[in-house]
């Protein structure tokens, strides 16, 4: 399950840069609440499928030799939904929304 992990977290990294890089430099449309909300399912589905294992590898104690493999997509998913949190506020900011 953690490949699939891997695989979820970075396609959904990779979007979530793709889409704040281009709404940045102009060449798609502002990084609003239904794109925060359309790229938020694969850093969260990475994380789901990476928590279990990941708190039975930290229950266990050291030596945690597998924790880079187990935590690396809970952690990339983390600070995924964080970025994409971030600027959807940020661009939301200065609308109105009457």
């Amino acid at each position: 399950m953690a490949l699939v992990a891997w695989i979820l977290a970075v396609v959904g990294a990779g979007l979530a840069f793709a889409l704040c890089a281009g709404s940045s430099a102009g060449l798609v449309r502002r990084m609003d609440r239904a794109s925060a909300i359309a790229i938020m399912p694969l850093p969260l589905m990475a994380m789901y499928f990476t928590a279990n294992d990941l708190l039975v590898l930290v229950q266990e104690g050291p030596p945690y030799e597998g924790l880079v493999f187990v935590g690396g997509p809970f952690v990339i998913g983390f600070m995924t939904l964080i970025g994409v949190v971030l600027a959807a506020q940020r661009q939301d900011k200065g609308r109105d929304w009457t």
